[in-house]
């Protein structure tokens, strides 16, 4: 018999390894070719002679006269370090994780600062902050009256040249952190929120910490830019009599000495500090982030500003102002100077400059020269980028590491260096065969560049990219694309008041002092909460209605069940009632007091509630016992209490032999124990549950339904648990509430949702039910749609079009028989299929008068085979006739 199952057709040769060696080779030639000739160009004695010698390195650090071009150069380097990521890290903050006003306009202003070269900002400057002609002093002495003499800025100073590296450095911070902050789930800070954190305290105890390897890799990736870069340091340290190491570089080269040697061995240590820091940074960016542990986040919710949305925005654009508009603006302002002197009037205005560029061939070739530069380092570079991000997320080739490292080390080559180099006369007037043409700028000068800010710009979305793409393709280019060794794509990383606020009462508007305390072994001993749901309204969009129009009424120390498929609202109800949503109309009531209503929404952590999210949003950087304790620091509750209280919880949720243990060192149950103590520690007034077991396999789905129902008879805390799956509801819920579409199509006990189900999604839903079309014709018979005839003890109003649900275990399968049982519906009938489980047998049986089969379920002691004739025995009570809606 031939296997179903085929390998695929060989599709070709294998054309992967070649394609990978290309890549290697071609970065060995960008990267290394240029390194290797500088270290032995600092080798290499200058004149006529050649040869090795050591004197390159002895002159270059033995002159006192080079010592402060160094010292300089560290000091710029750790201040623009400082200054770019704490401007860069907090604008990403504000862009990628609040509700900050015109986000994608900062995004492009940022842009605007990557793309706008360093040199031609701080000719900008100049122009803006010089001391004497600067318009920024102009307008300092017209209003002070001060003299010719007096300035307020000085761009010529060494805090002039920290300011204008920072305004174009500060994007490559932007970047990195940015990207990693898109990487968090919302769940992490919405879990903080809930648990009392404000805004501000989410970021520095959450957010941050969790991209604190991206806010370490943009502080050295700040710190070599300003080491490396020539061209501001040249505009404004030079004439300020100031040099830094790759001005003095620059003077080396333009020597009539040819100082060549001298110049490549005292750019070496910049160069080996500048390879270790890259190192060190993709040490650090290894752990850049970490992976939400336990299944999927939720939807991404803003952290709102509230009254400080404006005044953050304003900050925001404080710095892009001096990036982008003010050079920009005194740019234009100034191409239509006759003379710079002559300052902003109409005498000195001129289309001139215009026109002679207009006429000027030498412009556009050089216009034309970068274009093409431009269009060809983007696409070198993107292209480079987007491979490499691929193979180093992916990890599919050996040595995937050493190509990421390669192409990050372009900004570590002091590229003044290079690039002088290349055209440096060698003795007898040709360039060195060496160095010739390595710097060929379409080549290399700009893909250099631009690979790196690239690749952490397509690395976060290589990461995201889920490898079961990858299947979908396999063999397109050669290979399965599977990280190497079993290793994981994304490995689990350790590290070391509104107008109605005066409704809020006893819990609300504020997290209560200490709370109640937890009494072991001791149930019903705290003040709950009752909620009132009241023509609850959510549109998404124009017209898509969430949660439509819903009632609910939940009882002190209840645990209610929304239960219902995906998309019917019931996670989006149970994010209204958190305060993550805001309603588009109805209300929310705790104990009487509005908590939500549209225009006014009392922040989720003033709402003295707990929540337990689908994903667990368990902190992956604090321990066992720093999650489950983390909400307590914002109660009015003592260290010593606060520890007890956590010793408490967890021995309840039997983790306290793993308290100081990280979430990924543990099981899946074990994690999901962490975000139960954690919600339970705080004894919250209102405790809510998302879909909790739903990323568990089915033996600890199965345990935690029981661990969550006995932790709730503990200690009755008032509670709305959400979930599809109908055992859970059934297990854990007083009260089960069935959703569909945005509506509440029934609520009630288990027994009445299972036996009574009022409409045929519910009676379709809630475990396996026969739908027959009918009517009835009369008070207790029921007629389905091709006259077959049914008892029912249901009441309904005769002639109306109904639908009768007949539970499968409710029939009874039998032999034929020409005599009946007294009171029963007798149906005759053929077995289709039958389907052994065990403990039961799965038939399905076509019915004379039904146009589907039935579905029955019968001993498995007596087992019909398919043909058999069989006749099904039907109580009238176990026809229960539901709304077809």
């Amino acid at each position: 018999m031939q296997s179903q199952l085929s390998l695929p057709a060989r599709r070709g040769y294998d054309f992967t390894t070649l394609f990978w060696v290309a890549i290697a080779v071609v970065l060995v030639i960008l990267i290394l070719n240029p390194i290797f000739y500088l270290f032995k160009e600092s080798f290499t004695a200058q004149g006529d002679a050649g040869g090795w010698t050591l004197m390159n390195y002895v002159d270059a650090f033995t002159n006192p006269l080079y010592y402060s071009p160094i010292v300089a150069t560290l000091w710029i380097s750790l201040s623009v370090g400082f200054l770019s990521l704490v401007v860069g890290a907090a604008i990403a903050w504000c862009v990628s994780r609040t509700d900050i006003p015109m986000g994608s306009m900062i995004r492009n202003l940022i842009l605007a600062s990557f793309v706008t070269p360093p040199f031609l900002g701080a000719i900008a400057w100049i122009f803006l902050a010089g001391p004497r002609e600067g318009w920024l002093n102009d307008i300092y002495r017209f209003i002070t009256f001060a003299g010719e003499e007096s300035y307020l800025f000085n761009i010529f100073s060494l805090g002039g040249v920290v300011f204008a590296i920072t305004l174009y450095t500060f994007p490559l911070v932007f970047i990195v952190v940015m990207a990693a902050l898109n990487n968090v789930s919302s769940d992490i800070e919405d879990a903080a929120n809930i648990a009392g954190g404000g805004t501000f305290s989410t970021m520095v105890n959450i957010t941050l910490p969790l991209v604190l390897p991206a806010l370490f890799a943009g502080f050295i990736m700040a710190v070599l830019e300003a080491m490396i870069l020539f061209g501001t340091p040249a505009i404004l340290a030079i004439p300020a009599r100031m040099h830094v190491m790759t001005t003095q570089l620059r003077a080396f080269m333009a020597s009539e000495d040819n100082l060549v040697g001298l110049a490549s061995a005292y750019s070496m240590p910049m160069l080996v500090v500048a390879v270790w820091l890259i190192y060190s940074r993709g040490r650090i960016l290894g752990k850049r982030g970490f992976a939400t542990l336990g299944g999927k986040g939720g939807q991404r919710r803003p952290q709102k500003l509230g009254a400080l949305r404006y005044p953050v925005f304003v900050l925001c654009l404080i710095p892009l102002v001096c990036a982008v508009v003010l050079p920009y603006v005194s740019l234009l302002l100034t191409s239509f100077m006759r003379t710079l002197g002559g300052g902003l009037t109409w005498e000195n205005m001129t289309f001139a400059n215009y026109v002679f560029m207009w006429n000027n061939d030498a412009v556009w070739s050089s216009l034309g020269n970068t274009l093409i530069l431009a269009v060809i380092s983007a696409t070198v570079a993107a292209a480079l980028a987007g491979v490499i991000a691929y193979i180093s997320q992916r990890r599919i080739v050996w040595g995937h590491q050493y190509m990421s490292f390669l192409a990050t080390l372009p900004i570590a080559i002091p590229g003044i260096v290079l690039g002088a180099r290349g055209v440096q006369p060698h003795p007898g007037g040709q360039p060195h065969p060496g160095l010739q043409g390595r710097d060929h700028p379409p080549l290399q000068g700009g893909p250099r560049r631009l690979v790196d800010p690239g690749l952490h710009a397509l690395a976060a979305g290589a990461e995201r990219l889920r490898p079961a793409v990858d299947d979908q393709h396999q063999g397109d280019l050669g290979r399965h694309h599977r990280p190497l060794r079993g290793e994981p794509a994304r490995p689990h990383l350790r590290p070391g008041g509104g107008p109605a606020a005066h409704h809020a009462g006893r819990h609300l508007g504020r997290v209560p002092p200490g709370g109640p305390r937890l009494h072991e072994g001791i149930a019903g001993t705290r003040a709950v909460a009752t909620l009132n749901l009241s023509k609850l309204l959510k549109v998404f969009g124009r017209d898509v209605r969430a949660v439509d129009d819903i009632d609910l009424q939940i009882e002190h120390g209840e645990m209610v069940s929304l239960l219902g498929p995906s998309g019917c609202g019931k996670t989006t109800t149970l994010r209204l009632v958190a305060g993550f949503l805001d309603p588009d109309g109805g209300e929310i009531r705790m104990d009487g007091d509005v908590v939500s209503r549209p225009g006014w929404v009392l922040p989720p952590e003033r709402r003295a509630m707990s929540m337990i999210f689908q994903s667990y949003a368990i902190w992956p950087h604090k321990t066992v016992s720093q999650n489950v304790a983390y909400g307590l620091k914002f109660r009015s509750v003592t260290a010593q209490e606060a520890e007890r209280k956590v010793r408490t919880i967890l021995s309840v949720v039997r983790m306290d032999l793993l308290a100081e243990r990280y979430p990924a060192e543990l099981s899946g149950g074990q994690q999901q124990r962490v975000a139960l103590a954690r919600a339970l520690v705080v004894e919250p007034a209102v405790l809510l549950l998302d879909e909790p077991l739903s990323n568990l396999d089915a033996g600890l789905r199965e345990e935690m339904r029981f661990e969550i129902r006995r932790l709730h008879d503990k200690f009755h805390i008032t509670s709305i648990y959400v979930t599809h799956d109908q055992s859970e509801a059934m297990v854990t819920s007083d009260r089960i509430c069935v959703m569909n579409h945005g509506k509440i199509e029934q609520v009630g006990g288990a027994t009445e949702i299972y036996n009574a189900p009022r409409t045929r999604f519910v009676a379709e839903f809630i475990g396996v039910t026969n739908s027959v079309d009918g009517s009835l014709a009369e008070p207790g018979l029921f007629v389905a749609g091709e006259g077959l005839k049914l008892r029912t003890a249901g009441a309904s109003a005769s002639g109306k079009k109904q639908v009768a649900s007949i539970r499968p275990h409710r029939i009874r399968i039998t032999d034929p028989s020409p005599a009946g049982a007294d009171g029963l519906n007798m149906l005759d009938g053929e077995v289709m299929q039958g389907y052994f489980f065990g403990n039961t047998v799965d038939y399905r049986v076509k019915v004379r008068g039904l146009p589907s089969p039935l579905r029955v379920e019968g001993d498995p002691d007596r087992i019909f085979p398919a043909g058999s004739q069989v006749r099904l025995l039907i109580e009238p009570r176990a026809v229960v006739l539901v709304q077809d809606a």
